[in-house]
């Protein structure tokens, strides 16, 4: 220090000129607080750093002049003669003539010079410490950059003690400000009771201002501050009455700031009751009863504010002043208090002069053990105090039931959900209960109004909410459709993400939307919460297990519980059209899912789909009204409707729809649907451009589909009196989509609604059949991929087995055999004119399936004959394909008859018609014909087989024979005529030869005759 002394010595303007005026005003601040401090600094040392800092080449107005006196206070609370010299130094100072504080001191002294007595200048400084006296503007600011030293404390005793002297009075900003200041210094500070020093004054003070420095702060001069910002800070008298305070809030008025202020100062103090230092926990405990005459004189002003503390949730922010051990402390100070009096306690069940019960529900959910024991204990003390008095016009019936649930409540915190069900549903029927039931509703309606109330905290609504989850009924929904409006309305303040409190609000208002609450929706109040909910998927909700979601998929789930058919008509209409509107319209996936989720689940009736569909139907694309010469020409002319048309929100709504109902199950009265649908179709193949449109025809035919198996879901023939008209279902329709494009799904979906169609309509799609095949033979057989055979096989699959089961069925009185012969015929031409363009490496497998669907038995014959007529007519000579059945014996002997009766045949113009072919052509195809059956009947593979047949075989055999000698002899003697006739002919050499592979035949067929048969027939 001997250093620094002499270094004072020199002039402060050289000192300033040296080093800087900031620099050396930092350094003497620090000289000043470290000699205070330390007792091994001489006197001498003290005063010379005073002398500089009071000097006026360093005091500045403002916040210089601040920290300075902030820097000397310490020592004008001088203890001894040496302390005073360093004092008087100050008060003599050029800074003491400037400084209004100072200037008041000295006028309190008179003659500074004759001061001789420490207490003197100790009382005259002490009655200057007022807010009069005191600079406010920057003293919050001078003592932040006050130098601290470690083990000192005497800077957090003069913070606490300038501060709560300097705060205005019913300012509740400033002193929650000073007493966060004060928690915070204790919280740095090791705390103690100076002995015999049992208030703060001007006699005291300097002492313990003495300990401070020497590291300890004593809890007198703590707890001082606290009693001056008690006095200074009143609670307004509404306060006190009202029924909950929102703690959860953030501070914005003077009552926000008032209540956190009690609060904190109440936990301060209940804290330090619970100290284990017997002389410190009796200063508390003054305290709090100081607190409580100041603030809470009688006991239900007490009970009042400690339910307000208790009440909490499991979801409290931890950086609320509430936390769960504060609330506990006011609860057992609850159960202290009114254990303890003799006062009648029948405000406490009063429904409307307290909230204590309601309170005590909340805290019997809490996890926590010890609140319900705590919470318990209460209910007991109001049901013991109140006695006989507990009637049906108060809380006491539900305390009673309570009560009794003791041990269940204890052990479980969900039990008092169940309780409440019991008691205050009306779901309930049991004698015990029904005793009760007046007075539970009057319980129930005090709740719902304390849930509603809009001064009524977020975190308390929620909490009750809770315990309220199993109750409801429609008149509890109806009460709380406001709530769950506000809650929406808030969510605009709050950017649009609810805190944890409302998200729990909303969440259970909407939780009562059930079977039992469906009649709800009819009441203008509570379909507006649910219109406003449904349209606000960007809002945050969050779920119980703290993940987002958002209000539209919140009433999206609880909506699926309502069974939509019991709500009236146009309600079911007004929702679904909202529904479509919002999956329309979102980008969001979730929303969409849970659109489609909700219309999945529900009975939906046809009606109302219509109604939306017709708008699809009957929407216009955005072109110019056409007017005078103009329009008279477009009533002539259909105009392709404009791909502008796809854009508008009617026809993207109807595409939302059709996505919904093409695989609904959940769905009457879908005969309504196929008109309108059908309509739907034709105007999409309207389009110029069927690009753009293949989505939506696809969901169209997926919807006729799901309509049409739902009308016969077998596929039989339905009644048209009771369904729809066969004209609605336009087979024409289908039949033109699959050919207007060349999107395989749409085919896939367009073959599935023909092949449902052929077993309810099979006429229609009968006279349509060629169409079909036409499509099929002049594209799709001529694709080389998977896909293509597929497509070929399903429309062998569902189309021609119409043909064969409709000449058995009595709705087509006009299709007989030979009826159905030529239509098959007709269909196997499709395949036999494109073979040659089939790939070689699809072509036994797509004849093998073909034939294996239209039968064998009818068809391979004609089938033959077809690819003969073919070869004839179209293909140029050697493109005949080789390679023959492999059927049975029998059945190619049953060909070769069929063959050789061909030209009586009724089909034999659809085989081959003579009116369409050459005279030259038609004895082609006579001569590959017999030369085929010639070739047939001598392949060793046929002889062997007849060859091997047993004698039974052989027996049922023998009528085949002998038609088929009497066929050929007959076609021999006809033969023999034509060469007869035409000898001089040119024709006349291949009549000869037809005769020789006629005779041939004969002889080959012969051949495989028995020997006993080899003679019947000449015989015969």
């Amino acid at each position: 220090m001997s250093v620094v002394s002499k270094l004072l010595e020199l002039p402060l303007p050289e000192l300033v000129s040296l080093l800087g005026l900031d620099v050396v005003l930092e350094q003497l601040l620090w000289l000043a607080s470290k000699c205070c401090k330390s007792s091994n600094v001489s006197n001498k040392v003290q005063v010379q750093v005073l002398k500089c800092l009071c000097s006026s080449d360093l005091s500045q107005p403002g916040l210089v002049e601040d920290r300075i006196l902030l820097a000397v206070l310490p020592y004008l609370f001088p203890l001894d003669n040496l302390d005073l010299l360093c004092t008087l130094e100050v008060l003599q100072s050029k800074f003491a003539q400037q400084n209004h504080m100072l200037m008041l001191v000295k006028k309190d002294l008179g003659d500074v010079q004759r001061v001789k007595n420490p207490a003197q200048v100790n009382s005259a400084v002490w009655r200057c410490l007022t807010p009069a006296c005191l600079p406010n503007k920057h003293l919050w600011e001078a003592i932040d950059q006050a130098p601290h030293f470690e083990g000192d404390f005497s800077p957090h005793l003069l913070a606490i003690t300038l501060l709560s002297r300097v705060v205005p009075e019913n300012d509740p900003h400033a002193s929650l400000l000073v007493l966060n200041k004060a928690i915070k210094c204790v919280e740095d500070s090791h705390m103690y009771v100076e002995q015999n020093v049992p208030n703060v004054t001007e006699e005291t003070f300097p002492v313990l201002l003495g300990a401070a420095r020497m590291g300890r702060l004593a809890v007198p001069g703590f707890i001082n501050c606290l009693t001056r910002l008690m006095h200074k800070t009143p609670l307004p008298e509404h306060l006190k009455k009202a029924t909950w305070w929102n703690l959860a809030k953030n501070v914005v008025t003077s009552d926000d700031a008032a209540m956190l202020f009690v609060t904190r100062l109440f936990e301060v103090l209940i804290t330090g009751c619970s100290l284990e230092n017997l002389d410190m926990k009796r200063l508390y405990v003054d305290a709090l009863k100081e607190f409580n005459d100041v603030y809470f004189p009688s006991l239900k002003e007490q009970v009042q504010f400690l339910y307000k503390l208790s009440v909490g949730s499991e979801m409290t922010p931890t950086s609320l002043v509430v936390n769960p051990e504060l609330r506990l402390r006011a609860l057992r100070l609850t159960a202290a208090l009114l254990q303890k009096t003799s006062e009648p306690l029948g405000w406490c069940l009063d429904w409307s002069d307290c909230a204590l019960i309601p309170s005590l529900l909340i805290i019997l959910a809490y996890p926590l053990a010890p609140f319900r024991m705590t919470a318990l204990d209460c209910l007991n003390s109001v049901g013991r105090l109140f006695g006989s008095a507990l009637n049906s016009d108060n809380w006491g019936p539900l305390v009673t039931v309570l009560l009794s649930r003791r041990e269940e409540l204890i052990m479980d915190h969900k039990h008092i959900y169940l309780v409440m069900y019991q008691y205050l549903s009306t779901d309930i029927q049991e004698s015990e209960i029904e005793q009760l039931k007046p007075n539970m509703e009057s319980c129930l309606k005090t709740l719902l109004k304390l849930i509603g109330d809009v001064e009524t905290p977020p975190y308390i609504s929620a909490a009750l909410l809770k315990i309220l989850k199993r109750v409801n009924s429609e008149s509890v929904l109806l009460n709380l459709v406001p709530l769950g409006l506000r809650v929406l309305s808030i969510s605009q303040q709050m950017d649009r993400e609810l805190d944890v409190h409302h998200s729990v609000i909303l969440r259970n208002v909407l939780g009562k939307l059930e079977h039992t609450t469906s009649d709800c929706l009819k009441h203008d109040k509570c379909w507006e919460l649910v219109e406003s909910t449904l349209k606000d998927s960007h809002t945050v909700v969050w779920a119980d297990n703290g993940t987002p979601t958002c209000p539209a998929i919140v009433t999206l789930t609880q909506l699926s519980q309502v069974p939509l058919e019991h709500l009236p008509n146009k309600l079911q209409q007004k929702l679904v059209t909202l529904l479509i509107e919002i999956s329309t319209d979102t980008d969001l996936a979730d929303v969409l899912s849970a659109c489609r989720h909700f219309m999945k689940k529900i009975i939906l009736d046809a009606s109302i789909v219509v109604e939306e569909l017709t708008k699809m139907r009957d929407v216009q694309g955005n072109e110019i009204t056409p007017t005078g010469r103009s329009k008279r020409l477009r009533r002539s002319v259909n105009l392709a409707p404009s791909l502008s048309l796809l854009q508008s929100p009617i026809w993207k709504r109807g595409v939302t729809m059709l996505e919904f109902v093409q695989n609904k199950k959940k769905l009457n009265s879908v005969h309504l649907m196929l008109p309108v649908l059908f309509d739907i179709l034709k105007k999409s193949l309207e389009f110029e451009t069927q690009a753009p449109v293949e989505y939506t025809k696809q969901l169209v035919l997926s919807s006729i589909l799901n309509c049409c198996q739902k009308l016969s879901p077998d596929g039989e023939p339905i009644d048209s009196d009771l369904f729809v008209p066969e004209r609605t279902l336009n087979v024409e329709l289908i039949v033109h989509c699959i050919r207007a494009t060349q999107n395989p799904q749409t085919h896939h979906h367009a073959l599935l609604v023909l092949a449902h169609l052929a077993g309810m309509i099979p006429e229609q799609v009968l006279h349509n059949m060629m169409s079909i095949f036409t499509f099929m033979g002049y594209s799709v057989l001529r694709h080389d991929d998977a896909f293509s055979f597929q497509v070929i096989s399903k429309i062998m699959e569902t189309i021609i087995p119409v043909l064969i089961k409709a000449s058995q069925s009595d709705k087509i009185s006009l299709v007989g055999d030979q009826e159905l012969t030529c239509s098959i015929a007709r269909v196997l031409s499709v395949f036999t004119v494109a073979l040659l363009d089939i790939p070689e490496h699809r072509r036994l497998p797509l004849f093998y399936k073909l034939l294996s669907t239209v039968d064998p038995n009818l068809s391979l014959w004609l089938l033959l004959c077809l690819v003969v007529e073919s070869h004839v007519s179209c293909w140029a000579e050697g493109d005949l394909p080789k390679g023959h059945s492999k059927d049975e014996t029998p059945k190619r002997l049953e060909f070769c008859l069929k063959q050789m009766k061909k030209n009586s045949h009724p089909v034999s113009e659809v085989l081959f018609n003579i009116e369409k072919h050459t005279a030259k052509q038609l004895r082609h195809f006579k001569y590959t014909l017999t030369s085929f059956l010639s070739s047939l009947l001598s392949l060793p593979a046929l002889v062997n087989q007849i060859a091997a047949l047993s004698d039974v075989d052989t027996h049922l055999m023998e009528p085949l024979y002998i038609s088929m000698i009497e066929l050929m002899l007959k076609f021999i003697s006809r033969v023999s005529q034509e060469v007869g006739r035409n000898a001089n002919q040119p024709s006349a050499k291949y009549w000869k030869i037809m005769l020789n592979q006629s005779c041939d035949i004969l002889d080959k067929g012969s051949s495989l005759l028995p020997i006993d048969m080899c003679l019947l027939i000449p015989g015969e």
